[in-house]
């Protein structure tokens, strides 16, 4: 049997499995779970009681759509036509989303924990077909074959997961009430992320540098991953672990060392994993493009977890009946760190070859540049004025996502007043139609050019963001539906924007350098772009911090943030026109 029809078995049982398990006797491990945590579930607990709705989960009944789901998993897992890889798969996901259980009538009952389970797993066997679908399912003997392509995809899901947590819900953490007393005030975190920012984007040229000398002497660039994948989930966990009984010095130390050891965490496994598409392609464009899609894709997906589950679980595990608490937060990040360690080291095991040397005949061909000092190579990247120009579509994109992100928690609590679990609703119609788009990114990047592409899909995208600002009005049925409707039409413009982002870098470097540039073109471009996203959480704070403090800002200020991602596209796109070369160039760079 072909392995890709084995793939997509494995992950039909895996979505069956994961549908299930919420129907299992869980009550000895819940227990036992409980028991880590402190607190106390009897051991007399069934899932199948959760499942079906009973005396004991008041405010639930089984939706007789969910019963679609394993139905939908049996058949994408027989079927091998492309659309339909894609199609059923998001229809699964989007039952899962409306009609499964999510702890907010429920409380914080330990029996949700069966549903979170049983749907990551569901979810991650939907995933994966999707991949199958979007690789075309060949079983050719290429140098990067199906579960490779997957294994490279595993660790910008996990990074990402982690770096999607933080950005939506640090605001809203230090947001937290107790007695009048904020956790963290808005601004003065705002300014201390802002600060972290600026850390991480200069720590992110010296990892390029050292990942660009590790290759000269020899090593291949994957090695790297075992120094770095475990610190940003060490970090992360760390931020979120302060509360209101802590001091305030202990609550911000706990705060800036987890920042600390998360950035350093994050900058010295990206740089040298995002690289890594060169070293893995082997000079094979086609097989650059699709990791470079691949790496688009990755965020999305990451950022679809991110929104579905962690508010979900958020809310499930916070000590609160229906209001999320400092507990939540610690241990939602916890949990995003358990997973994400695990998914952070599997593209070392992607690499086509087995080696852990890069052959002579390897360095023969490669177009070698004298080694350079630091700063004198980031000068030499920003001196390249077509690396400006994609600098600055993806800086102003970058900081519309970052400030989109930190926003949809507001929007759906303070402008439809849902909850924080609500955000799924809001950004899930974004990322689904996102990750269907992807399948058309390799065409509109080949008819149009990356610079065109990114040029148009930013235009596209501030105006979608600026409507966003207007949203608390039932033009589609209630004020969620139309928030869902309006947030889904910037889906193919995100599919255009993360998916060219990491060839273009790529491309920039090897027009300069070939290999011995990729990490340090990779650092300039993160040194710019981390800075902005600073500046962007920084800009996000100040407008809620408006809406704490001030009277008539309550909405005002929030509404804001739309207008203001909508703002930084166009900025992007503007600044593009200023830096970009001369028009007889220009059309060049667009091809």
């Amino acid at each position: 049997m072909e392995k890709i029809k084995i793939i997509r078995l494995v992950c039909g049982a895996l979505i069956v499995g994961g549908f299930f398990l919420p129907w299992l006797d869980m009550g000895e491990m819940m227990s036992g779970f409980a028991a880590m945590a402190g607190g106390e579930v009897s051991t007399a607990f069934s899932g199948y009681t959760l499942a079906t709705g009973g005396t004991d989960m008041p405010g639930f009944e089984a939706s007789a759509a969910l019963y679609a789901i394993p139905l939908l998993g049996i058949l994408v897992a027989l079927l091998n036509n492309r659309a339909l890889l894609f199609i059923l798969p998001i229809l699964a996901i989007g039952i899962m989303i409306l009609f499964a259980p999510v702890p907010n009538s429920m409380s914080g009952d330990a029996g949700m924990t069966g549903w979170a389970f049983g749907k990551i797993l569901s979810l991650l066997g939907l995933i994966a077909i999707m991949f199958t679908g979007f690789t075309g399912g060949s079983n050719t003997q290429t140098a990067m074959s199906i579960p490779r392509y997957f294994l490279f995809l595993c660790g910008q899901i996990g990074i990402m997961s982690l770096s999607r947590f933080l950005y939506q819900w640090i605001l809203k953490y230090g947001d937290l009430d107790d007695s009048g007393t904020k956790l963290f005030p808005a601004i003065t975190l705002g300014i201390v992320f802002f600060s972290f920012r600026v850390f991480d984007g200069i720590t992110d040229p010296i990892a390029g540098k050292l990942t660009d000398s590790w290759v000269r002497k020899g090593f291949q660039r994957r090695t790297l991953l075992w120094t770095s994948f475990a610190l940003a989930p060490i970090g992360l966990t760390l931020t979120f672990l302060a509360n209101h009984s802590h001091s305030k010095p202990f609550a911000w130390a706990l705060l800036t060392i987890g920042l600390l050891i998360f950035f350093v965490g994050y900058t010295f496994y990206a740089i040298p994993y995002w690289s890594l598409i060169d070293d893995y392609a082997k000079g094979n464009m086609k097989v650059r493009a699709k990791l470079s899609n691949l790496l688009g894709l990755g965020i999305v997906l990451a950022s679809g977890i991110g929104f579905v589950v962690s508010g979900a679980l958020i809310e499930k595990l916070s000590a609160l009946p229906n209001e999320p608490d400092p507990l939540g937060y610690s241990m939602a990040a916890l949990s995003f760190g358990g997973v994400s360690v695990f998914l952070m080291i599997l593209p070392f095991f992607a690499s086509p070859k087995k080696t852990n040397k890069i052959t002579k005949q390897d360095n023969l061909n490669q177009i070698q540049t004298n080694p350079s000092s630091l700063w004198s190579g980031i000068i030499q990247a920003l001196r390249h004025k077509r690396f400006l120009a994609l600098i600055a579509l993806f800086g102003g994109s970058q900081m519309s996502f970052t400030v989109m992100t930190t926003a949809a928690p507001f929007i759906a609590t303070e402008l439809l007043g849902g909850s924080v679990g609500d955000v799924a609703l809001l950004l899930g119609p974004l990322l689904g139609v996102a990750v269907i788009c992807f399948l058309l990114v390799p065409k509109i990047q080949q008819r149009f050019g990356w610079l065109r592409s990114m040029l148009y899909a930013s235009i596209a995208l501030s105006i979608v963001y600026a409507c966003c600002g207007l949203l608390g009005k039932s033009l589609i049925i209630s004020p969620l539906m139309t928030a869902s409707v309006v947030f889904g039409l910037g889906g193919p413009m995100v599919a255009v924007l993360l998916g060219v982002e990491a060839e273009g870098v790529v491309d920039c470097a090897k027009e300069r350098g070939g290999e011995s540039l990729v990490g340090i073109y990779w650092g300039a471009f993160n040194f710019v772009v981390k800075i902005l996203n600073g500046i962007a959480i920084l800009l996000a704070s100040i407008l809620i911090q408006l809406h704490q403090s001030q009277e008539g800002w309550e909405s005002l200020a929030i509404r804001s943030m739309g207008f203001l991602a909508g703002a930084c596209l166009i900025a992007g796109v503007g600044f593009y026109y200023i830096i970009s070369p001369n028009k007889k160039l220009r059309h060049r760079l667009s091809n």
